[in-house]
């Protein structure tokens, strides 16, 4: 398991920063700060995604979600999962995706040292 502070993109590029708390296989919670009333939570068979304004849940499952790239028990990254890894002085960007029933899932993860 483990804990860190992230950002996430909108569809727009806007970044909202929060912290993760993941425990695999199958569990995350991203708390969002400041002004984003959403939380997104899985329990290893769904996704909620919490409005706290709206006060409002939509569950989706895990299998149908890009979170499921992460949150198997198993993280494939063998044959065509993996897009592209990108080497920087001070950052590593890994694209996951795959596809499913409602199209292409894909996930971006940056690293920081």
């Amino acid at each position: 398991s483990m804990s860190d502070e992230c950002v996430q993109f909108g569809p727009k590029g806007e970044p909202t920063g929060g912290k993760f708390f993941l425990e695999r296989p199958g569990k995350i919670r991203f708390n969002y700060d400041g002004a984003s009333n959403f939380r997104v939570i899985s329990d290893g068979r769904s996704v909620a995604i919490l409005n706290k304004k709206l006060n409002t849940s939509d569950l989706y499952p895990l299998s149908k979600t890009p979170l499921k790239l992460l949150l198997d028990d198993r993280i494939d990254l063998s044959g065509d999962r993996v897009k592209s890894v990108k080497e920087e002085d001070d950052l590593t960007t890994i694209q996951l995706s795959d596809k499913s029933v409602f199209g292409n899932a894909r996930i971006t993860m940056m690293f920081d040292p």
